[in-house]
């Protein structure tokens, strides 16, 4: 016999249909979008979204896998990144919030759940350009209208960043002076 908790799943699938079809593929460009648990703007303050984009923005939470870009919102999180085969999407995005979430904590001594447990991912056709997709990512703060410039949002890193001063999103190139590379460079120095 079956308990009402079963049941409900049964008639309500929630993020297990999501999880369904679900592969992690080693090289295959993938767009992650996660939420803050009931959308809640835990990112808003500045000391907390600071707190956050510096774990973000460190070699050490993403390991091996390449980030292409991420942006941090008010209440969610954007991140475009090529796994390596070292281990899952599900096991990498279970570490970036656990991480993230203890450096809110830290801050606003909270114990309040930071993220909601799903996220959202699309894996990039091969028609889908990366340095688009990048630049979707970082353009995130001037379509929501948080900000007219990219510039003037802090929560962001790409790989391709455009020349200072650039307004337009038409202006990023692969310049190669995102924030992994040239801390990849300071490190084997």
């Amino acid at each position: 016999m079956r308990g009402m908790d079963d049941l409900i799943r049964l008639n309500h699938p929630g993020h297990a249909a999501l999880r369904r079809g679900r592969r992690s593929m080693p090289g295959q460009p993938v767009l992650v979008t996660t939420v803050s648990h009931d959308r809640q703007p835990w990112f808003k303050p500045w000391p907390v979204a600071a707190a956050v984009a510096r774990e973000l923005g460190g070699n050490r939470l993403w390991r091996n896998h390449h980030v292409h870009a991420w942006v941090l919102m008010p209440d969610h999180m954007h991140v475009l990144l090529s796994l390596e085969d070292d281990e899952s999407l599900s096991q990498l995005m279970r570490r970036v919030k656990a991480v993230s979430a203890r450096a809110v904590h830290a801050i606003t001594r909270s114990s309040q759940p930071v993220w909601s447990r799903a996220f959202h991912d699309h894996a990039l056709r091969s028609d889908e350009a990366v340095m688009d997709a990048a630049r979707y990512v970082i353009g995130n703060p001037v379509r929501a209208g948080l900000v007219d410039s990219i510039w003037k949002w802090s929560c962001w890193d790409c790989e391709w960043l455009p020349e200072v001063g650039d307004e337009g999103l038409d202006s990023v190139r692969g310049t190669g002076r995102g924030f992994r590379r040239s801390y990849e460079k300071r490190k084997r120095r």
